[in-house]
């Protein structure tokens, strides 16, 4: 009988300190703070084209630029059909230019609308944002707008 006895009173001496100490737990909850996205620097538009016909077999190269490493280059384009982005150094570039099919490139990407493709520049050097209609005989597209940025 001394057992329920103490076991009620530490039982109401534990409830009682609940209520002191806040009420119930659950009334005390305080939400974590929001969670904070790490620093994105505005990405810095270099260079872009908008209003063109491609035929089928050209392209279109935006203003080369000098990007130092560490950075990253974004192409993004809109047509009304689909075209090939590149994003080359200056020696594929130059390659591509004298072959007229890539043999090599930083990235690459084919679409129509709000296509988008990224490189990561290792080694400073001039870059080439080149979009293509590479097929001899295909229909001219419109090239809405395209665009090069660095972040």
């Amino acid at each position: 009988m001394l057992r329920r006895i103490f076991l009620v009173i530490i039982l109401c001496a534990l409830f009682a300190l609940g209520f002191a100490c806040g009420g119930h737990p659950a009334a005390s909850y305080q939400p974590p703070p929001p969670i904070t996205t790490p620093y994105q620097p505005t990405p810095q538009i270099l260079s872009s084209a908008s209003d063109t016909v491609i035929n089928g077999g050209s392209f279109v190269s935006l203003t080369p630029v000098y990007i130092p490493a560490g950075n990253t280059l974004t192409l993004t384009w809109a047509s009304d059909g689909s075209l090939q982005g590149y994003i080359f150094t200056e020696t594929q570039f130059h390659n591509f230019k004298f072959a007229g099919i890539p043999s090599g490139y930083e990235a690459y990407n084919a679409g129509s609308s709000g296509t988008t493709i990224s490189a990561y520049v290792r080694n400073g050097d001039t870059y080439y944002a080149v979009v293509s209609n590479s097929y001899l005989f295909s229909s001219p597209v419109k090239l809405y707008q395209a665009t090069l940025t660095e972040q």
